[in-house]
C-alpha cells in the first residue's frame, strides 16, 4: 500500500510542476491547466480522497468554463464528476 501512495505522491508532484509550467508559458486559463487539474482529481479519486478530488475537479471546471467550447472542453464532464463524487460522499 505504501508503494501506491509513493506513486501517487510522485504523480501529484509531476502535476504540480505541470501547473507551474502551464501558468508560466500560457497563463492560468489554458487547456493544459484544465487537464492537469482534471488528472489530479482522478488521482485523488483513485485513493478514495473524494474531498480533494472534488476540489481539483472544481478548479478544472472553472478553467474549462473560461476556454472556448469545443471537442476538448470537458466542462460538462467535470461538472458530472463533481456531482457523482458529492453523491458518493453523502452515501458514505
Amino acid at each position: 500500500l505504501g508503494d501506491v501512495y509513493k506513486r501517487q505522491d510522485n504523480a501529484q508532484h509531476l502535476y504540480d510542476n505541470m501547473l507551474k509550467y502551464a501558468a508560466q508559458e500560457y497563463g492560468k486559463v489554458c487547456q493544459m491547466t484544465a487537464m492537469t487539474y482534471k488528472e489530479k482529481a482522478h488521482l485523488y479519486e483513485r485513493v478514495g480522497d473524494l474531498e480533494n478530488a472534488i476540489q481539483m475537479m472544481q478548479k478544472s471546471a472553472e478553467v474549462f468554463k473560461n476556454l472556448p467550447k469545443n471537442d476538448i472542453n470537458y466542462y460538462t464532464d467535470a461538472e458530472e464528476f463533481i456531482r457523482r463524487w458529492e453523491e458518493q460522499k453523502r452515501i458514505r
